[in-house]
């Protein structure tokens, strides 16, 4: 007899048959998943297809499409300028580069000093410029004391060394430490500090001389009245003041004169022919800077001027100089930019002569003779020049202002044709 069939349902290995199946099931779905996910993403445009990059390596898979970011130019690192009126000796143990701080003299040819960026003067051989990558800008050295005296310039202009000191204020060698240049520090002396109606004409005519954006004009960065101190912060200037020039050259060659004066000159007509007139007031060799390539910078505007309409009279401090003082300034007459004109003249006389027009033993008597005595002819002083270069410098120096040059325009032009007809 044959035995019946026996029931699947009982067989031990129909359990495992039953996971096989579910397996496979599930491994047919994942594929039908994975394919349907591959035609989706097939179908999609490339601006969503970005959001899922194949990988790659970073610096061959860009995740913009954007320019490479410009390299940030190297920066120099801070060298130790000399004084805008005057470079420092270097050979002195005890001047600048040579002290405590560590910084070694530069090798800066005749003048040594580093400008607020003079474009026209290269980068001196061998200032060491710092790397760009993982390089921090360095920092000028500690802060050496002064004196006691001396004011304490706010936190940004870090101040380094006493410049000049004279009746209407100090001048310091300043680092600025959020821009990281040198700059010039003009503190004004504490009686004028003193006086609020100063104060605020000061910085009002700080704020003019500001507009004054003029190649042969000191570019003003800052102005304000800090710890009681009344303060202008100004470019430092690479190069030494005409008065030191004139000391060791004079006279000067015609032609040369010529090129210094016409810069002054234009930028006297810049100053005077804005809709708010900016004088000097001041004009003199020791307020004319020149550079090595021998551009001629302005110092010092509208300082004077204020001083005077301070009404303030400083123990031996003259309102000006009074060897460059126009006549209607000495009387206290109305007065305009051909005051400024008169004292560019006098400078001119002493470029070319080798002294000023007047000299005297006070100063009263100078003034007097600027007031009183004819100038003599500069041929006297410098036989080779011509009379009609003498002519012009005589004009130049008129007593009355409508005698003058109405404009340094007119007296540029005129030098010059007096210098070419030899």
């Amino acid at each position: 007899m044959t035995a019946p069939p026996s029931d699947p349902s009982s067989d031990a290995s129909f359990p495992l048959m039953l996971l096989g199946l579910a397996v496979l099931a599930a491994g047919i779905g994942l594929g039908l998943l994975a394919l349907l996910l591959l035609r989706r993403r097939r179908s999609e445009p490339a601006s969503q297809t970005a959001a899922y990059p194949r990988l790659a390596p970073a610096a061959a898979y860009p995740l913009r499409n954007d320019p490479p970011e410009p390299r940030l130019p190297q920066p120099a690192l801070p060298s130790e300028p000399t004084s805008p009126y005057g470079p420092f000796d270097r050979t002195d143990a005890s001047g600048p580069g040579n002290g405590p701080d560590g910084y070694p003299p530069k090798a800066f040819g005749p003048v040594g000093s580093v400008a607020a960026i003079e474009p026209e003067t290269p980068r001196p051989a061998g200032l060491p410029v710092a790397p760009l990558s993982g390089a921090r800008l360095p920092t000028p050295p500690p802060t050496t004391p002064i004196g006691s005296d001396d004011p304490t310039l706010t936190n940004r202009y870090q101040h380094r060394a006493l410049i000049a000191r004279g009746g209407m204020g100090s001048v310091y060698r300043a680092y600025d430490t959020r821009l990281r240049r040198w700059v010039a520090v003009k503190v004004m002396h504490p009686n004028l500090s003193a006086q609020s109606q100063f104060r605020r004409r000061f910085l009002r005519e700080a704020q003019l001389a500001a507009m004054l954006q003029h190649p042969n004009i000191v570019t003003i960065y800052d102005a304000e009245f800090v710890d009681d101190e009344l303060q202008i912060v100004m470019a430092w200037i690479d190069g030494e003041d005409l008065q030191k020039v004139i000391q060791r050259e004079s006279p000067l060659e015609p032609r040369r004169t010529d090129r210094l004066v016409g810069q002054v000159a234009d930028a006297l007509d810049h100053a005077h022919h804005q809709r708010q007139p900016v004088y000097h007031r001041d004009i003199k060799p020791a307020n004319i800077m020149l550079t090595p390539t021998e551009r001629v910078v302005l110092t010092d505007f509208g300082i004077a001027k204020l001083i005077g309409e301070a009404s303030l009279t400083l123990t031996g401090q003259f309102v000006g100089t009074p060897e460059y003082m126009a006549p209607e300034l000495i009387q206290g007459d109305e007065s305009d930019h051909r005051a400024d004109l008169y004292s560019l003249g006098v400078v001119l006389y002493e470029m070319l002569a080798g002294r000023p027009p007047f000299r005297a033993d006070t100063p009263l008597a100078v003034l007097h003779a600027q007031l009183n005595v004819e100038p003599p002819s500069p041929r006297e002083y410098a036989p080779g020049l011509s009379p009609a270069v003498e002519q012009v410098v005589l004009k130049a120096l008129a007593k009355d202002p409508a005698g003058r040059y109405q404009s340094g325009r007119d007296l540029s032009i005129a030098l010059g044709e007096a210098i070419a007809a030899g």
